[in-house]
């Protein structure tokens, strides 16, 4: 039985929280990386980005900068701190359509670190190709 973990932490960490050798971690998770390949290279691209937590949003960034955390303000609806969390479910500034819906996680059930969970093992396709739809999004507002 071949799982699909999608983790922020490289396959060396992985390896250490699962208490198994790193090469035998990287091929219980071969299929991530085959579905992966399915994807357009844009898509592998800005999702692998998102997942590691490299995607230049707010919280990274001002990491760099030396900002304060709490003022990693989203750019786009200056309510929250820009995390990966706000990104993908929380700013309101938006459209996200049916995602969740479709995706058929019940918003009022779980917490968003539970959604978020879900929608990066579960729902690797369409969570990439909405991660650059809202990153296309941004990209455009922030441009104009």
């Amino acid at each position: 039985m071949a799982y699909c973990i999608v983790s922020p932490f490289s396959s060396v960490h992985l390896a250490q929280l699962l208490g198994v050798g790193a090469v035998r971690c990287y091929n219980q998770n071969a299929d991530c990386i085959f579905i992966l390949r399915l994807m357009s290279r844009y898509h592998r691209s800005t999702f692998a980005k998102f997942r590691c937590g490299i995607l230049p949003l707010n919280i990274e960034v001002g990491r760099y900068r030396g900002v304060k955390v709490e003022d990693r303000i989203c750019p786009m609806c200056k309510a929250g701190i820009e995390s990966e969390i706000h990104f993908l479910l929380e700013c309101n500034v938006y459209d996200r359509g049916n995602f969740l819906y479709e995706t058929e996680i019940d918003s009022n059930l779980l917490s968003n670190d539970e959604k978020l969970k879900i929608l990066m093992s579960e729902h690797q396709k369409a969570t990439s190709v909405f991660v650059c739809n809202l990153w296309n999004q941004r990209q455009a507002k922030l441009i104009v």
